[in-house]
Protein backbone atom coordinates (compact mmCIF):
# COMPACT_ATOMS: atom_id res chain seq x y z
CA UNK A 1 0.00 0.00 0.00
CA UNK A 2 1.63 3.53 -1.32
CA UNK A 3 2.38 5.87 1.35
CA UNK A 4 1.00 9.64 -0.86
CA UNK A 5 1.60 12.96 -0.65
CA UNK A 6 0.83 15.48 -2.82
CA UNK A 7 4.15 17.81 -2.11
CA UNK A 8 2.53 20.76 -2.15
CA UNK A 9 5.90 22.98 -1.40
CA UNK A 10 7.00 21.94 -4.89
CA UNK A 11 4.66 23.64 -6.99
CA UNK A 12 1.97 21.02 -7.33
CA UNK A 13 4.41 18.38 -8.21
CA UNK A 14 2.24 14.95 -7.95
CA UNK A 15 4.09 12.50 -6.28
CA UNK A 16 3.95 9.42 -5.16
CA UNK A 17 5.80 7.22 -2.33
CA UNK A 18 5.22 3.62 -2.19
CA UNK A 19 6.33 1.54 0.83
CA UNK A 20 8.08 -2.03 -0.31
CA UNK A 21 6.13 -3.97 2.28
CA UNK A 22 4.48 -6.51 -0.22
CA UNK A 23 6.20 -9.28 -1.81
CA UNK A 24 7.74 -9.42 -5.45
CA UNK A 25 4.40 -11.50 -6.46
CA UNK A 26 1.78 -9.08 -5.34
CA UNK A 27 3.54 -5.77 -6.93
CA UNK A 28 3.80 -7.52 -9.60
CA UNK A 29 0.23 -8.32 -9.93
CA UNK A 30 -0.51 -4.60 -8.84
CA UNK A 31 0.33 -3.42 -12.67
CA UNK A 32 0.19 -4.65 -15.76
CA UNK A 33 3.76 -4.71 -17.41
CA UNK A 34 4.62 -5.94 -20.75
CA UNK A 35 7.02 -8.50 -22.41
CA UNK A 36 9.66 -6.04 -22.54
CA UNK A 37 9.19 -5.02 -18.94
CA UNK A 38 8.82 -8.36 -17.77
CA UNK A 39 11.97 -9.11 -19.46
CA UNK A 40 13.54 -5.78 -17.65
CA UNK A 41 12.36 -7.33 -14.24
CA UNK A 42 13.89 -10.94 -14.31
CA UNK A 43 17.26 -9.41 -14.98
CA UNK A 44 17.44 -7.26 -11.29
CA UNK A 45 19.42 -9.72 -9.80
CA UNK A 46 18.32 -9.46 -6.29
CA UNK A 47 15.20 -9.32 -4.54
CA UNK A 48 15.63 -5.70 -3.36
CA UNK A 49 16.02 -4.77 -7.11
CA UNK A 50 13.30 -6.34 -8.59
CA UNK A 51 11.15 -4.79 -5.20
CA UNK A 52 12.21 -1.39 -6.49
CA UNK A 53 12.03 -1.50 -10.08
CA UNK A 54 8.16 -2.64 -9.24
CA UNK A 55 7.60 0.27 -6.31
CA UNK A 56 8.50 2.67 -8.47
CA UNK A 57 6.41 1.79 -11.55
CA UNK A 58 3.55 1.00 -8.61
CA UNK A 59 4.15 4.90 -7.72
CA UNK A 60 4.14 5.93 -11.27
CA UNK A 61 0.93 3.77 -11.96
CA UNK A 62 -0.99 5.65 -8.97
CA UNK A 63 -0.12 8.90 -10.72
CA UNK A 64 -2.07 7.62 -13.48
CA UNK A 65 0.50 7.08 -15.83
CA UNK A 66 0.17 4.44 -17.88
CA UNK A 67 2.96 2.47 -17.79
CA UNK A 68 2.90 0.70 -21.08
CA UNK A 69 3.49 4.91 -21.71
CA UNK A 70 7.34 4.49 -19.84
CA UNK A 71 10.23 4.50 -22.05
CA UNK A 72 14.36 5.24 -21.29
CA UNK A 73 16.52 7.03 -23.35
CA UNK A 74 20.01 6.12 -23.72
CA UNK A 75 21.12 7.56 -21.10
CA UNK A 76 18.69 6.03 -18.59
CA UNK A 77 16.18 8.69 -18.24
CA UNK A 78 13.04 8.25 -17.71
CA UNK A 79 10.66 9.49 -20.20
CA UNK A 80 6.92 9.79 -20.42
CA UNK A 81 4.38 11.98 -23.33
CA UNK A 82 3.98 15.55 -22.74
CA UNK A 83 5.49 15.34 -19.17
CA UNK A 84 8.78 14.73 -17.74
CA UNK A 85 9.38 12.07 -14.90
CA UNK A 86 11.76 11.28 -11.90
CA UNK A 87 12.04 7.34 -10.71
CA UNK A 88 13.86 6.21 -7.37
CA UNK A 89 13.65 3.73 -4.89
CA UNK A 90 15.75 2.64 -1.50
CA UNK A 91 15.05 -0.66 0.52
CA UNK A 92 12.46 0.14 1.66
CA UNK A 93 10.17 2.92 -0.45
CA UNK A 94 10.29 3.24 -4.06
CA UNK A 95 8.75 7.06 -5.02
CA UNK A 96 7.87 8.40 -8.20
CA UNK A 97 7.38 12.05 -9.62
CA UNK A 98 5.77 14.03 -13.00
CA UNK A 99 6.00 17.49 -14.00
CA UNK A 100 5.40 20.00 -16.66
CA UNK A 101 9.08 21.16 -15.95
CA UNK A 102 12.04 19.26 -15.82
CA UNK A 103 12.13 17.93 -11.80
CA UNK A 104 14.67 15.50 -10.17
CA UNK A 105 13.56 12.71 -6.84
CA UNK A 106 16.08 10.63 -4.86
CA UNK A 107 15.42 8.63 -1.72
CA UNK A 108 18.05 6.86 0.63
CA UNK A 109 17.94 5.15 3.82
CA UNK A 110 20.29 6.85 6.34
CA UNK A 111 23.42 4.77 6.45
CA UNK A 112 26.51 5.36 7.91
CA UNK A 113 28.80 4.11 4.87
CA UNK A 114 27.53 7.34 3.27
CA UNK A 115 30.04 8.65 5.69
CA UNK A 116 33.00 6.65 3.56
CA UNK A 117 32.36 8.17 0.32
CA UNK A 118 31.52 12.27 1.31
CA UNK A 119 34.54 13.49 -0.50
CA UNK A 120 33.06 12.30 -4.06
CA UNK A 121 30.83 14.62 -3.77
CA UNK A 122 30.66 17.10 -1.08
CA UNK A 123 32.19 20.77 -2.41
CA UNK A 124 34.30 22.36 -0.31
CA UNK A 125 32.20 25.25 0.60
CA UNK A 126 29.70 22.80 1.79
CA UNK A 127 32.37 21.00 3.72
CA UNK A 128 32.16 23.74 6.44
CA UNK A 129 28.56 23.20 6.84
CA UNK A 130 28.41 19.19 7.04
CA UNK A 131 31.63 18.23 8.62
CA UNK A 132 31.84 18.37 12.54
CA UNK A 133 28.45 18.49 13.31
CA UNK A 134 25.86 15.96 15.20
CA UNK A 135 23.69 14.21 12.93
CA UNK A 136 26.47 14.35 10.06
CA UNK A 137 25.02 11.04 8.44
CA UNK A 138 21.85 12.83 8.07
CA UNK A 139 23.18 15.53 6.76
CA UNK A 140 25.51 13.90 4.17
CA UNK A 141 22.19 11.33 3.20
CA UNK A 142 20.31 14.80 2.46
CA UNK A 143 23.25 16.39 0.31
CA UNK A 144 23.79 13.10 -1.78
CA UNK A 145 19.74 12.97 -2.33
CA UNK A 146 19.84 16.41 -3.17
CA UNK A 147 22.72 15.75 -5.80
CA UNK A 148 21.46 12.88 -7.39
CA UNK A 149 18.17 14.27 -7.92
CA UNK A 150 19.73 17.51 -9.28
CA UNK A 151 21.47 15.29 -11.50
CA UNK A 152 18.16 13.84 -12.90
CA UNK A 153 16.78 17.19 -13.19
CA UNK A 154 19.07 18.84 -15.69
CA UNK A 155 19.79 16.13 -17.38
CA UNK A 156 23.73 17.09 -18.09
CA UNK A 157 25.96 13.93 -18.51
CA UNK A 158 28.98 13.61 -16.41
CA UNK A 159 27.94 16.25 -14.04
CA UNK A 160 30.91 16.32 -11.00
CA UNK A 161 29.22 16.12 -7.72
CA UNK A 162 31.79 17.48 -5.43
CA UNK A 163 32.98 20.85 -7.84
CA UNK A 164 29.78 21.21 -10.40
CA UNK A 165 26.86 20.88 -8.01
CA UNK A 166 26.86 23.45 -5.14
CA UNK A 167 24.25 23.21 -2.63
CA UNK A 168 23.45 25.96 0.10
CA UNK A 169 23.74 25.48 3.44
CA UNK A 170 20.70 24.01 4.81
CA UNK A 171 19.53 22.05 8.56
CA UNK A 172 17.45 19.29 9.10
CA UNK A 173 14.55 20.98 10.08
CA UNK A 174 14.40 23.06 6.80
CA UNK A 175 11.73 21.65 4.12
CA UNK A 176 13.19 23.76 1.14
CA UNK A 177 16.90 24.58 0.02
CA UNK A 178 18.75 26.25 -3.02
CA UNK A 179 21.50 25.34 -5.05
CA UNK A 180 23.70 26.07 -8.05
CA UNK A 181 24.83 23.68 -10.96
CA UNK A 182 27.84 25.38 -13.54
CA UNK A 183 27.62 23.43 -16.87
CA UNK A 184 28.80 24.70 -20.00
CA UNK A 185 29.56 27.73 -18.75
CA UNK A 186 26.71 28.81 -17.41
CA UNK A 187 25.58 28.52 -13.74
CA UNK A 188 22.07 26.84 -13.31
CA UNK A 189 19.54 28.00 -9.82
CA UNK A 190 18.05 24.68 -8.56
CA UNK A 191 14.87 24.42 -6.38
CA UNK A 192 15.38 21.64 -3.81
CA UNK A 193 12.32 20.38 -1.40
CA UNK A 194 12.87 18.23 1.72
CA UNK A 195 11.21 15.75 3.78
CA UNK A 196 12.89 13.06 6.44
CA UNK A 197 10.78 9.98 7.23
CA UNK A 198 11.23 6.35 8.80
CA UNK A 199 15.22 6.85 8.78
CA UNK A 200 15.08 7.80 4.85
CA UNK A 201 15.26 11.19 3.40
CA UNK A 202 13.83 12.18 0.06
CA UNK A 203 14.90 15.10 -2.08
CA UNK A 204 13.39 16.78 -4.84
CA UNK A 205 14.83 19.23 -7.26
CA UNK A 206 13.28 21.63 -9.70
CA UNK A 207 15.04 23.26 -12.62
CA UNK A 208 14.37 27.29 -12.78
CA UNK A 209 16.42 28.47 -14.96
CA UNK A 210 14.76 28.51 -18.63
Amino acid sequence: MPLLTDFKIATNCPLAIWKLSESIDELTNQISLNSSQLNELQLRQSEVHKKGFLGARNALAHLNVSIDQLTFSNEGVPLIPNQFCSLSHSNNYAAAVINKDKVGIDIEAHREKIVRIASKFVHPKEALFIYDRVHQIELLTRLWTAKEAIYKCVQHKGLAFASQIQVEKFDLEDVTGNAQVIYNGKKHQIDLHFSTFDNHQLTLAQYLSK
